[in-house]
């Protein structure tokens, strides 16, 4: 993940803080029942805003007006879509440089001119802080640091191909010159080990990497039958389980770089190799996608690679108990997570017809704002018994959350 200048505020509650949100909470209305609230425009025209704020599909370029270069936004659905919330910036690692005035985009485009642009008064509001021209990459975050859309000179994904595995792997930006090596290859064991170097430095290999890769490698991914004991997280695809071992941080420089490079040199390839696992998938296939459907609710969420086995428990008609497991774990829900949900609950998904406050995880849908909590605690809640730990439980929280991001009605 990049490192924010604005990171979003973790959102904790106790029991006492849950019961008063509870109160402001109605009965679910079905979504497809609701009725269209219209949104004030610049020009003072009106939208019918009746689905999900799904900014994810907006679109962001760069084109020339007037011989100066603008941002252009653009909306390819036919779903009116509202800009709360969300910033414009020409630098990945500080996301919230510019925030755009809550409007709505429906089928046209609209038009942000840079910093250094004489714009008229009715301009201005559209303006950001930052010269567009000669920018490499221009981003769209949302509130919570999520990049939903970008323009760049070159956004090809880069892949790294295994055709000895018949796998795949999606090569993140955050590193460059991606090497591996097999060791103990079969057809149904092995493992490949990995370095990589941070992108944008100047470290070099050091000379004998090719004939001693492993020795310098922190990071592999394994192959097994079963899911193996030491795994951190595993994903399984046909009849084989691809696992790996991530600890938080290296401790100790390997000397993959030399004296061209240092141990957070290595950190970050490490970090990067860890995301670049994640994307894994067979060759010439694309990821299934699983959902959760609340029908209650009218909605669904799909499941994100991270947790398995979703469970949900919902009280009081606007409040859903959530739990799964961490993907690659070993572990069993308690005995009592059936019988005493909120005794286990660490994430809580609600919604309400009150706007929540700033800053928190939250998407509208309708006339409803659908919300997370999650328990700020030290120790484990037990949702997994005697066989899970706190790590996992914190597994779970943030692959919940990940989950949540996904909401959208019921088709």
């Amino acid at each position: 993940m990049r490192k924010l200048k604005k990171p979003p505020k973790r959102i904790t509650a106790t029991l006492t803080t849950l019961a008063l949100l509870l109160s402001m909470a109605t009965v679910p209305i079905p979504v497809t029942a609701l009725d269209p609230e219209p949104f004030s425009t610049p020009d003072s025209q009106s939208a019918n805003f009746t689905a999900f704020n799904a900014s994810d599909n907006l679109n962001i370029d760069v084109v020339k007006v007037g011989g100066a270069d603008v941002i252009k936004i653009s909306n390819p659905t036919n779903t009116a879509i509202s800009t709360k919330g969300l910033y414009i910036t020409n630098d990945s690692n500080d996301p919230f440089k510019w925030q755009m005035p809550a409007i709505i985009i429906r089928d046209e485009e609209v038009i942000v001119r840079s910093d250094n642009d004489s714009a008229t008064p009715a301009h201005k509001r559209m303006q950001v802080n930052f010269n567009i021209s000669g920018a490499e990459s221009i981003y769209l975050f949302d509130a919570l640091g999520n990049r939903i859309a970008e323009w760049g000179h070159s956004l090809e994904k880069e892949y790294l191909i295994i055709p000895e595995w018949g796998v795949k792997f999606e090569i993140p930006d955050k590193i460059t010159d991606v090497r591996y090596k097999i060791i103990g290859n079969s057809q149904t064991g092995g493992s490949i080990f990995f370095v990589a170097k941070p992108a944008n430095s100047n470290v070099e290999y050091v000379e004998d990497l090719e004939e001693n890769l492993n020795q310098y490698a922190a990071n592999f991914v394994t192959r097994s039958t079963t899911h193996l004991f030491f795994f951190s997280e595993s994903v399984k695809i046909v009849d084989l389980y691809y696992g790996i071992t991530i600890a938080e941080a290296l401790t100790n420089y390997s000397g993959v770089y030399g004296d061209t490079g240092n141990l957070d040199d290595e950190n970050i390839a490490y970090r990067g190799i860890t995301e670049m696992y994640r994307t894994i998938r067979a060759i010439g296939t694309q990821p299934q996608k699983e959902y959760l459907i609340i029908e209650e609710w009218g909605v669904k969420f799909e499941i994100p690679n991270t947790v398995t086995d979703v469970r949900y428990f919902i009280v009081n008609n606007s409040t859903a108990y959530m739990f799964a497991k961490p993907v690659g774990a070993n572990v069993e829900y308690a005995n009592g997570l059936e019988t005493n949900p909120l005794g286990y609950t660490v994430v809580y998904f609600n919604f309400t017809t009150q706007e929540p406050p700033e800053g928190w995880l939250f998407r509208r849908i309708g006339d409803n704002y659908f919300f997370v909590l999650d328990v700020d605690y030290s120790f484990p809640m037990g949702v997994f018994g005697d066989t899970g730990s706190l790590e996992y439980e914190r597994m779970m929280a943030e692959g919940l959350k990940d989950m949540f991001r996904t909401i959208q009605p019921i088709e």
